[in-house]
């Protein structure tokens, strides 16, 4: 079970005036599917798992600065060669009142189609019970749904900022892995909400090392539909750890990510 991608990504900004930029950008992707190996087995069902898919998406994106208040806005056209076109938008907006504080929030479209290895992977292997193991879906639909978010930056001092971020979304037809007559398979379930909590605390211990800490806190609340057991997928990460300590001079950037 092979899977290839090969893209192409352009993007480019104007300096429109000294308060309005605009930037904007395409992306092409191609995947595929090889399954050769299987045809040396006696099911010989790779004739049917040859697959490949193709995404074009192009974008604009404007960032206006009124005094205080800074507002940006992106319109997204996606093309998918199995799930045709979709327009995806994000919009944001910031205002600081003094150089220590920071307040600002968001909306986003969110669309996400799924996986080559969500719609066909096929596991050849077989459990004692004479059943497939894992199994792809082909009839799976994108998952759509909003973000919203928001949230306060405080430069408590000249090394260290401060921040809180609260978020919810809603998704339909979220795509769970899930174990159905002993096979697992991924599946759309009703819709997904999710709302939490996250702290931040960053530390700037010289000109070139510095500390990022955060704790998020996610509640998942999910509506199965009918004929699906709930399982799996309500306790998945509702607690989440992050420090990264970074590096910076005029040539290098690095960093070292822990996450639990």
């Amino acid at each position: 079970w092979k899977s290839r991608t090969d893209g192409i990504d352009w993007r480019d900004g104007w300096q429109v005036n000294k308060h309005f930029t605009v930037t904007a950008g395409a992306t092409w992707r191609h995947t595929s599917l090889d399954t050769e190996q299987n045809l040396l087995d006696e099911h010989n069902f790779a004739k049917n798992y040859n697959e490949g898919v193709s995404n074009v998406s192009a974008f604009v994106t404007m960032k206006d600065q009124y005094g205080k208040l800074t507002l940006q806005s992106t319109s997204l056209l996606n093309h998918n060669t199995k799930f045709d076109n979709e327009y995806v938008f994000a919009d944001s907006a910031e205002y600081r009142p003094d150089d220590k504080l920071t307040i600002y929030g968001s909306v986003q479209r969110i669309y996400s189609v799924p996986t080559l290895d969500e719609l066909y992977y096929n596991n050849y292997n077989r459990d004692s019970d004479g059943n497939w193991k894992i199994k792809g879906n082909p009839d799976l639909d994108p998952e759509e749904g909003y973000k919203w978010n928001g949230g306060i930056r405080y430069k408590a001092s000249a090394r260290t900022t401060l921040g809180i971020n609260a978020f919810v979304s809603h998704i339909n037809n979220p795509i769970v892995w899930y174990r159905d007559g002993g096979v697992w398979t991924p599946k759309n379930l009703e819709s997904q909400n999710k709302d939490g909590l996250q702290l931040t605390v960053d530390h700037q211990f010289s000109p070139k090392y510095g500390l990022s800490a955060s704790y998020a806190w996610t509640k998942t609340d999910t509506t199965y539909g009918n004929g699906i057991d709930p399982a799996y997928t309500d306790e998945v990460s509702p607690h989440t750890f992050k420090t990264a300590l970074t590096y910076k001079d005029s040539r290098w950037a690095n960093n070292i990510l822990f996450t639990a």
